[in-house]
């Protein structure tokens, strides 16, 4: 077998959430012991969060099909019953009959719930009474730029605005964005909290959002999944850890013959 032919047979291994330990990933990590992973005590605060459309660092191993939307509407009849399919498939937009470039996006979108969005609210929801605290961020800036993910608020874009390596080509809401990361990155680090109590006004049921128009707004964990994810993560919640997982493996490493 050529080399090339047994890189495109590897799956990629992805561990599905946030692991602190005295020693680095020590076991598989699924969406059923997310809350449980323990932290080291002088850890204090746990952020997490993702892009928008983090699944873009799939596109080669995943999301280069002639017609993506019809592969993923394959998987997801075959992983889930009829309902549950068929709520996804509306919840998702998915349509084989969509132009590729649409159905592209909405496959990222499916993808990055599985994958990211997820196992974050997993982690979050399962330690909500439990100590250290989980902040959360979602990154929802779109990439303004002439590339492959323009107008996508695409994997790794948000390290671009919080670097700003290459700031004189960013425009004054793009690095004011910027900003406001590097000091919610910095207050986590010097312990003054992600999210400031000034902030919070007492609320711990905060998340900060950034983008799609560069602006940072704080919304509830409520206001966040039903007017930014569509109501989604509450639908991927309801299916359960074990319904979603076997989706995505499926998706991921393809139907099994």
């Amino acid at each position: 077998m050529q080399y090339k032919e047994m890189i495109d047979k590897l799956p990629p291994l992805i561990h599905v959430g946030p692991s602190i330990e005295a020693r680095f990933l020590d076991d598989v990590v699924d969406l059923s012991i997310l809350p449980r992973k323990t932290c080291p005590g002088w850890c204090s605060e746990i952020v997490i969060g993702d892009c928008f459309h983090d699944a873009t660092c799939f596109k080669t191993r995943i999301l280069s099909r002639p017609n993506n939307a019809e592969y993923f509407i394959e998987c997801i009849n075959y992983a889930l019953a009829r309902e549950q399919a068929e709520s996804v498939i509306h919840a998702y937009k998915l349509s084989p009959s969509d132009p590729p470039e649409k159905s592209l996006v909405h496959c990222i979108e499916l993808l990055t719930d599985l994958r990211w969005y997820l196992p974050i609210l997993h982690t979050d929801f399962g330690r909500k009474s439990m100590s250290p605290k989980v902040s959360r961020y979602h990154f929802h800036q779109l990439n303004r730029f002439d590339c492959q993910w323009h107008g996508l608020a695409a994997h790794l874009f948000d390290i671009t605005l919080l670097l700003q390596n290459h700031r004189h080509v960013l425009s004054k809401d793009e690095i004011k964005l910027g900003e406001d990361m590097a000091d919610r990155v910095l207050g986590l680090a010097y312990g003054d909290g992600f999210i400031s109590q000034h902030e919070n006004n007492g609320d711990e049921d905060k998340v900060v959002v950034w983008g799609p128009h560069g602006n940072t707004k704080l919304l509830t964990r409520e206001e966040y999944d039903a007017t930014m994810r569509q109501g989604r993560g509450k639908l991927l919640l309801k299916l359960g850890a074990e319904v979603c997982e076997k989706l995505a493996d499926t998706i991921q490493f393809g139907i099994a013959q």
